[in-house]
């Protein structure tokens, strides 16, 4: 796959999911422009060109093109700031094993990281831009779908996870034991920020049917502690506070990444500006993290009705009561 088709289907897979969206039109551009101005900013799309795209999809969706196109101006601004380098992705593909030898294979060896320590960022990051649109690989699609009864076109629009793409050369963190993330099947890759809203380091979903699978990965030898999933929203809470457009403030913290694409995929069209979704998993949430919740705010907990989802409910309690509306709805309620 050459680096212009890559751009092209990344180009046509986000403008696809603004036209096709039903719900949160406004964000559905914001979100789509902060994705095309990483393009922009790493020289593989013009501005202008950009620009048109962006307002002609924004308008087809029945949005007044003025305010389509102050989404936009202000997504594309933002996704300039983060420039996107575009990988080389190899045709061939891991999906047929490594060729047998006479000799046995062996872990590769690699230093350990010190405990505590975050992943390097530019692995991290060379990793997400090689990711496709969940849209783009049609085992991802299908198990979003029929497996999780999710919409990848929304898991798409707010780039909420990608797909590794098989053939994709991948950092030594991105391994589990001797295969790399896309032999295990970990193909589903999410985000994880820290409490100032800088994406740092990513997780790994298994996609397969195989029972004694590992349903998660980090990369290894690195740490988890104070990072969080979050949507764009979520995100820029804790990069810059609440945007004066954002009038909701309603809040809603899932447990576990299927979770976290369940709630942040559910966006109304009578409340285009939220909720922000979080997604935790163990010693993501931290004071500081919640600190970043404007007070005021009604948060929903979402954690699974078990020992450990009231332990992560009770952390939630803690460090968010006083400032915010905290309420956690009975399984009966939430069905």
């Amino acid at each position: 796959m050459s680096n212009v088709a890559y751009v092209k289907g990344s180009v046509d897979a986000i403008l696809g999911a603004v036209t096709s969206t039903r719900t949160g039109r406004s964000n559905a551009v914001f979100a789509a422009a902060c994705d095309l101005g990483e393009f922009v900013g790493g020289g593989y799309v013009p501005y202008d060109e950009a620009e048109s795209l962006l307002v002609e999809a924004g308008i087809s969706t029945g949005k007044p093109e003025r305010e389509v196109r102050s989404h936009v101006q202000r997504g594309l601004r933002r996704g300039m700031e983060n420039p996107r380098t575009v990988p080389c992705v190899s045709r061939a593909s891991e999906r047929t094993q490594p060729r047998r030898t006479g000799h046995a294979r062996r872990a590769p060896t690699k230093a350990r990281a010190p405990a505590g320590q975050r992943p390097p960022w530019g692995p991290v990051n060379t990793l997400w831009d090689a990711s496709l649109p969940v849209t783009q690989d049609e085992v991802v699609t299908t198990y979003l779908a029929e497996v999780r009864g999710l919409d990848p076109e929304l898991v798409a629009l707010w780039d909420l996870a990608r797909v590794l793409p098989f053939g994709v050369h991948l950092p030594a963190l991105a391994r589990c034991g001797v295969r790399s993330w896309t032999q295990s099947g970990h193909r589903l890759v999410f985000r994880t920020y820290d409490d100032a809203g800088k994406f740092v380091s990513l997780r790994a979903r298994f996609v397969g049917q195989a029972a004694n699978a590992r349903k998660t990965l980090a990369p290894t030898g690195y740490t988890t502690k104070g990072l969080v999933l979050a949507c764009p929203l979520a995100a820029q809470l804790l990069a810059g506070g609440p945007p004066d457009w954002w009038t909701a403030h309603d809040v809603i913290i899932a447990e576990g990444d299927m979770d976290f694409l369940t709630w942040a995929t559910q966006q109304h069209e009578c409340c285009e500006d939220g909720p922000a979704v979080f997604g935790i998993t163990t010693g993501a949430w931290t004071q500081e993290i919640a600190d970043r919740i404007p007070a005021g705010a009604r948060v929903v907990i979402r954690t699974h009705d078990d020992a450990a989802g009231d332990k992560y409910a009770e952390k939630l309690h803690a460090t968010l009561a006083g400032r915010c509306t905290v309420l956690r709805p009975t399984p009966e309620a939430a069905s």
